[in-house]
């Protein structure tokens, strides 16, 4: 890594435009995205499970299970677990949905939204860290004197494929992005402590 950093030249504009554009503008698209998806969840808050389309339906019992005492749980890959962990989105009642298809009666389950889990022993959720991420590429960006764009492209919270994607990308802008692994970024963050 040393060689990295005494090759660069930290004098061009042109290298910290193409930072800016590769580096620090990827984690703002990643991170925009990911936040949209948030966004999407609360707008389930009051909804129903009768009123989601079938994937999404799908996606929120993939991989639950009934316990022999009764309880419910999750396999370890399931969607049903994913979505409730990281994105904080669940049926609020697993018992009354299998009550419901066992008696084909209508029964109206709602959904939970909760806060996404929590990041190590900080009270701070994954939102709250992609958030912070968010707010901080805004200022490079702003700083750098670029522009944000105008639309980034959005992910809907019933294609499974495309918000495990969606996460994928936000972690290896953000792996790409780190003063460990990018010497721009370990310049930059040395300037300012």
């Amino acid at each position: 890594m040393t060689e990295d950093l005494v090759d660069i030249d930290y004098d061009s504009p042109s290298l910290w435009d193409q930072y800016i554009k590769e580096d620090v503008m990827k984690v703002y698209v990643a991170t925009s995205k990911v936040l949209d998806l948030y966004r999407q969840v609360e707008s389930y808050a009051n909804l129903t499970y009768d009123k989601l389309d079938d994937e999404l339906k799908k996606i929120l019992l993939g991989g639950v299970i009934r316990r022999e005492d009764g309880s419910f749980g999750y396999t370890e890959n399931s969607s049903a677990r994913f979505y409730r962990n990281l994105i904080g989105l669940s049926l609020e009642d697993y018992g009354a949905y299998v009550h419901s298809v066992k008696t084909n009666a209508s029964i109206p389950i709602r959904l939970k939204v909760t806060d996404p889990m929590k990041v190590g022993y900080s009270d701070k959720t994954v939102e709250d860290y992609v958030q912070e991420m968010n707010n901080l590429v805004k200022k490079i960006i702003s700083a750098g004197g670029g522009r944000l764009p105008e639309s980034v492209p959005s992910v809907s919270l019933s294609n499974l494929n495309q918000v495990i994607e969606t996460f994928k990308e936000l972690l290896e802008a953000l792996v790409n992005f780190t003063s460990v692994y990018n010497p721009k970024t370990f310049f930059v963050t040395t300037l300012t402590g």
